[in-house]
């Protein structure tokens, strides 16, 4: 099952296309903190194809970085 990770962009097949984009300025580290930011295991579920369990950012997720 290949990984899907959702962008404005369309649907990304494979994780490691996440890292070309972002070598190539298509994604930007911002987007990616954030949602490191709202969920640390971010991409472990990426990776493992468990986008379902992802937490999501939100402007409220801020209030936790104490």
């Amino acid at each position: 099952m290949a990984i899907k990770l959702h962008s404005p962009m369309g649907q990304i097949p494979e994780l490691k296309i996440v890292d070309e984009k972002i070598k190539a300025d298509e994604f930007d580290y911002v987007a990616v903190g954030r949602a490191l930011l709202a969920d640390s295991e971010w991409a472990v579920k990426l990776k493992n194809g468990n986008l379902n369990q992802v937490l999501h950012y939100t402007k409220e997720s801020e209030r936790y970085l104490n």
